[in-house]
Protein backbone atom coordinates (compact mmCIF):
# COMPACT_ATOMS: atom_id res chain seq x y z
CA UNK A 1 0.00 0.00 0.00
CA UNK A 2 3.14 2.34 0.24
CA UNK A 3 5.55 2.34 -2.74
CA UNK A 4 8.52 0.56 -0.60
CA UNK A 5 10.71 3.38 -2.56
CA UNK A 6 9.00 6.12 -0.86
CA UNK A 7 9.45 4.17 2.64
CA UNK A 8 13.42 3.72 2.06
CA UNK A 9 13.92 7.43 0.76
CA UNK A 10 12.56 8.73 4.84
CA UNK A 11 14.24 5.77 6.77
CA UNK A 12 10.95 4.17 6.83
CA UNK A 13 11.09 0.48 6.96
CA UNK A 14 7.97 -1.20 8.78
CA UNK A 15 8.00 -3.76 11.39
CA UNK A 16 7.67 -7.41 10.53
CA UNK A 17 5.24 -8.56 12.39
CA UNK A 18 7.21 -11.28 14.26
CA UNK A 19 8.81 -8.65 16.32
CA UNK A 20 5.98 -6.35 16.72
CA UNK A 21 4.73 -9.67 18.53
CA UNK A 22 7.51 -10.04 20.19
CA UNK A 23 7.47 -6.67 21.73
CA UNK A 24 3.55 -6.49 22.46
CA UNK A 25 4.30 -10.26 24.39
CA UNK A 26 6.98 -8.35 26.61
CA UNK A 27 4.98 -5.29 27.36
CA UNK A 28 1.98 -7.53 28.25
CA UNK A 29 -0.64 -4.69 27.78
CA UNK A 30 -3.58 -4.86 30.14
CA UNK A 31 -7.12 -3.31 29.50
CA UNK A 32 -7.39 0.08 31.09
CA UNK A 33 -4.20 1.18 29.92
CA UNK A 34 -2.62 3.79 27.07
CA UNK A 35 -0.54 2.87 25.01
CA UNK A 36 0.94 4.87 21.96
CA UNK A 37 3.76 4.52 18.95
CA UNK A 38 5.41 7.63 18.08
CA UNK A 39 6.32 6.55 14.66
CA UNK A 40 3.63 4.78 14.17
CA UNK A 41 4.04 4.07 10.21
CA UNK A 42 1.16 1.31 9.01
CA UNK A 43 0.55 0.97 12.86
CA UNK A 44 1.10 -2.40 13.69
CA UNK A 45 2.28 -1.79 17.49
CA UNK A 46 -1.44 -0.25 17.95
CA UNK A 47 -3.07 -2.92 15.82
CA UNK A 48 -1.48 -5.69 17.55
CA UNK A 49 -1.73 -4.38 20.76
CA UNK A 50 -5.61 -4.20 20.18
CA UNK A 51 -5.66 -7.84 18.91
CA UNK A 52 -3.92 -8.57 22.58
CA UNK A 53 -6.54 -6.36 24.25
CA UNK A 54 -9.44 -7.88 22.97
CA UNK A 55 -8.24 -11.20 22.84
CA UNK A 56 -8.58 -11.95 19.26
CA UNK A 57 -8.45 -10.48 15.65
CA UNK A 58 -10.86 -8.57 14.15
CA UNK A 59 -14.13 -9.65 12.71
CA UNK A 60 -16.30 -8.19 10.78
CA UNK A 61 -19.49 -7.56 13.66
CA UNK A 62 -19.74 -4.67 15.94
CA UNK A 63 -16.97 -4.31 18.32
CA UNK A 64 -18.71 -3.94 21.89
CA UNK A 65 -18.74 -0.92 24.25
CA UNK A 66 -16.31 -2.63 26.58
CA UNK A 67 -13.76 -3.21 24.01
CA UNK A 68 -14.16 -0.06 21.95
CA UNK A 69 -13.56 1.63 25.43
CA UNK A 70 -9.88 -0.03 24.90
CA UNK A 71 -9.50 0.27 21.83
CA UNK A 72 -9.80 4.22 22.48
CA UNK A 73 -6.73 4.39 24.38
CA UNK A 74 -4.36 3.08 22.02
CA UNK A 75 -2.68 5.89 19.49
CA UNK A 76 -0.39 6.24 16.39
CA UNK A 77 1.20 9.76 15.57
CA UNK A 78 3.49 9.66 12.02
CA UNK A 79 4.66 12.46 9.96
CA UNK A 80 4.23 10.87 6.98
CA UNK A 81 0.60 12.40 6.13
CA UNK A 82 0.04 9.31 3.20
CA UNK A 83 0.90 6.38 5.78
CA UNK A 84 -1.17 7.80 8.12
CA UNK A 85 -4.16 7.57 5.85
CA UNK A 86 -3.36 3.80 4.88
CA UNK A 87 -2.94 3.58 9.05
CA UNK A 88 -6.20 4.96 9.64
CA UNK A 89 -8.19 2.79 6.66
CA UNK A 90 -6.24 -0.37 8.21
CA UNK A 91 -7.70 0.59 11.17
CA UNK A 92 -11.15 1.22 10.02
CA UNK A 93 -11.03 -2.14 7.99
CA UNK A 94 -10.18 -3.68 11.18
CA UNK A 95 -13.25 -2.54 12.86
CA UNK A 96 -12.21 0.11 14.66
CA UNK A 97 -15.05 2.81 13.96
CA UNK A 98 -12.75 5.87 15.33
CA UNK A 99 -9.06 5.81 14.84
CA UNK A 100 -6.39 7.88 17.42
CA UNK A 101 -3.82 7.41 14.02
CA UNK A 102 -2.41 11.60 13.57
CA UNK A 103 -1.01 12.97 11.81
CA UNK A 104 2.14 14.61 13.47
CA UNK A 105 5.05 15.38 14.04
CA UNK A 106 5.95 13.48 17.27
CA UNK A 107 9.41 15.27 17.54
CA UNK A 108 8.15 19.01 17.19
CA UNK A 109 5.67 19.28 19.51
CA UNK A 110 5.93 23.02 19.89
CA UNK A 111 4.51 23.38 16.38
CA UNK A 112 1.25 21.34 16.52
CA UNK A 113 -0.62 23.96 17.98
CA UNK A 114 -0.29 25.32 14.34
CA UNK A 115 -2.56 21.79 12.82
CA UNK A 116 -4.33 21.16 16.13
CA UNK A 117 -6.06 24.87 16.68
CA UNK A 118 -5.25 26.64 13.21
CA UNK A 119 -6.29 24.12 10.36
CA UNK A 120 -9.81 23.21 9.90
CA UNK A 121 -9.02 20.25 7.51
CA UNK A 122 -7.04 18.64 9.98
CA UNK A 123 -9.14 19.34 13.24
CA UNK A 124 -12.07 18.03 10.77
CA UNK A 125 -10.45 14.87 10.40
CA UNK A 126 -8.34 13.88 13.46
CA UNK A 127 -10.11 16.24 15.42
CA UNK A 128 -11.80 13.88 17.76
CA UNK A 129 -8.36 11.72 18.35
CA UNK A 130 -6.54 14.55 19.48
CA UNK A 131 -8.97 15.34 22.13
CA UNK A 132 -8.56 12.36 23.50
CA UNK A 133 -4.79 12.40 23.31
CA UNK A 134 -5.04 15.69 25.17
CA UNK A 135 -6.82 14.34 27.85
CA UNK A 136 -3.41 12.47 28.98
CA UNK A 137 -1.22 15.72 29.25
CA UNK A 138 0.54 16.54 32.15
CA UNK A 139 0.40 20.10 31.59
CA UNK A 140 -2.75 20.67 30.11
CA UNK A 141 -1.35 23.46 28.31
CA UNK A 142 1.76 21.89 26.89
CA UNK A 143 2.11 18.92 23.95
CA UNK A 144 5.73 18.05 25.91
CA UNK A 145 4.92 15.70 28.50
CA UNK A 146 2.04 12.95 28.72
CA UNK A 147 0.80 10.40 31.21
CA UNK A 148 1.01 7.07 28.82
CA UNK A 149 1.60 3.40 30.12
CA UNK A 150 3.34 1.81 27.00
CA UNK A 151 5.00 2.79 24.41
CA UNK A 152 6.29 1.02 21.50
CA UNK A 153 8.24 2.40 18.34
CA UNK A 154 10.22 1.89 15.52
CA UNK A 155 11.49 5.59 14.81
CA UNK A 156 13.00 6.52 11.77
CA UNK A 157 17.04 6.15 11.58
CA UNK A 158 17.97 7.97 9.08
CA UNK A 159 18.82 11.59 8.86
CA UNK A 160 19.45 14.35 11.47
CA UNK A 161 17.79 16.48 12.90
CA UNK A 162 19.37 19.99 12.73
CA UNK A 163 17.02 22.82 13.14
CA UNK A 164 18.14 24.40 16.17
CA UNK A 165 14.51 25.51 16.77
CA UNK A 166 13.81 21.68 17.44
CA UNK A 167 17.42 20.92 19.04
CA UNK A 168 16.47 23.25 21.87
CA UNK A 169 13.73 21.53 23.17
CA UNK A 170 15.89 18.53 23.61
CA UNK A 171 18.78 17.90 26.30
CA UNK A 172 20.43 15.78 23.34
CA UNK A 173 20.17 18.79 21.37
CA UNK A 174 22.77 20.30 23.82
CA UNK A 175 26.58 19.88 23.67
CA UNK A 176 27.99 18.40 26.82
CA UNK A 177 28.46 22.28 28.95
CA UNK A 178 24.57 22.33 28.65
CA UNK A 179 24.94 25.91 26.40
CA UNK A 180 25.68 25.36 23.33
CA UNK A 181 23.46 23.28 21.04
CA UNK A 182 24.89 20.60 18.89
CA UNK A 183 24.58 21.29 15.23
CA UNK A 184 22.94 17.79 14.42
CA UNK A 185 21.50 15.13 16.86
CA UNK A 186 20.59 11.21 14.65
CA UNK A 187 16.55 10.95 14.35
CA UNK A 188 16.49 8.19 16.45
CA UNK A 189 18.62 9.70 19.47
CA UNK A 190 15.99 12.19 19.64
CA UNK A 191 12.89 10.09 19.38
CA UNK A 192 14.62 8.34 22.68
CA UNK A 193 14.06 11.05 24.77
CA UNK A 194 10.73 12.22 23.22
CA UNK A 195 9.11 8.59 23.95
CA UNK A 196 10.59 9.15 27.50
CA UNK A 197 8.67 12.27 28.03
CA UNK A 198 5.53 10.49 26.67
CA UNK A 199 5.67 7.93 29.09
CA UNK A 200 4.27 8.27 32.80
CA UNK A 201 6.07 7.49 36.07
CA UNK A 202 6.62 3.48 35.82
CA UNK A 203 5.33 2.98 31.85
CA UNK A 204 7.02 0.48 29.80
CA UNK A 205 8.56 1.11 26.44
CA UNK A 206 10.06 -0.93 23.43
CA UNK A 207 12.13 1.05 20.79
CA UNK A 208 13.79 -0.61 17.67
CA UNK A 209 17.38 1.13 17.31
CA UNK A 210 20.30 0.20 15.62
CA UNK A 211 22.86 -1.71 17.27
CA UNK A 212 25.35 0.98 17.26
CA UNK A 213 23.41 2.78 20.08
CA UNK A 214 24.16 -0.32 21.95
CA UNK A 215 27.78 -0.96 21.31
CA UNK A 216 29.50 2.28 19.80
CA UNK A 217 31.56 3.81 22.15
CA UNK A 218 30.61 7.23 20.74
CA UNK A 219 27.09 6.48 22.32
CA UNK A 220 27.95 6.08 25.57
CA UNK A 221 26.29 9.01 26.56
CA UNK A 222 23.22 7.75 25.12
CA UNK A 223 23.46 4.65 27.45
CA UNK A 224 24.10 6.48 30.22
CA UNK A 225 20.97 8.87 29.56
CA UNK A 226 18.78 5.59 29.25
CA UNK A 227 20.08 3.97 32.27
CA UNK A 228 19.78 7.60 34.43
CA UNK A 229 16.27 7.67 33.39
CA UNK A 230 14.96 4.39 33.35
CA UNK A 231 15.17 0.95 34.29
CA UNK A 232 16.39 -1.81 31.19
CA UNK A 233 14.68 -5.15 31.55
CA UNK A 234 15.99 -6.83 28.54
CA UNK A 235 18.01 -6.31 24.93
CA UNK A 236 17.02 -8.32 22.22
CA UNK A 237 19.65 -8.52 19.22
CA UNK A 238 17.57 -8.80 16.35
CA UNK A 239 19.19 -10.92 13.11
CA UNK A 240 20.77 -8.60 10.56
CA UNK A 241 18.03 -10.06 8.18
CA UNK A 242 15.12 -8.91 9.65
CA UNK A 243 14.52 -5.93 7.60
CA UNK A 244 16.04 -7.34 4.25
CA UNK A 245 15.42 -7.10 1.61
CA UNK A 246 14.88 -2.76 2.86
CA UNK A 247 17.72 -2.34 4.92
CA UNK A 248 20.40 -4.50 5.98
CA UNK A 249 21.14 -2.29 9.43
CA UNK A 250 21.54 -4.42 12.64
CA UNK A 251 19.32 -3.50 15.20
CA UNK A 252 17.68 -4.19 18.45
CA UNK A 253 15.17 -3.82 20.87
Amino acid sequence: LVNKTSKGEKGQYFTPRHVIDMCVEMLNPQKGEYMIDTASGSCGFPVHTIFKLTGHLFKNIDISDDQKKDIQKVFGIDFDEKTVRVARTLNLVAGDGETNVLHLNALDFDRWSDKTEKNSNWINTYGKGFERLKKLRRDKNSDKYFNFDLLMANPPFAGDIKESRILHQYEFGFKKDGKKTQNKVGRDILFIERNLDFLKPGGRMAIVLPQGRFNNKDDKFIRDYISDKCRILAVVGLHINTFKPHTGTKTSV
